[in-house]
């Protein structure tokens, strides 16, 4: 959804999108812990790892 309202021509919107997104990646984390489910937890994790990842990218490649 981030990548699609980056390439509706709404740059200024896709910041915060994504921010909303990794916020709900984070409330997984902590909810699929707490319930035991470490696997998707662990999935979770790796997502935002991820995504900080392309973001130390774009800023390096800037």
């Amino acid at each position: 959804m981030t990548w699609v309202v980056g390439e509706m021509g709404m740059r200024w919107l896709h910041m915060p999108v994504s921010n909303i997104a990794e916020l709900f990646i984070l409330f997984n984390i902590v909810y699929f812990a707490r319930k035991g489910w470490k696997d998707i937890a662990w999935l979770n994790g790796v997502a935002l790892i991820a995504i900080a990842a392309d973001f130390a990218l774009h800023y390096i490649l800037k």
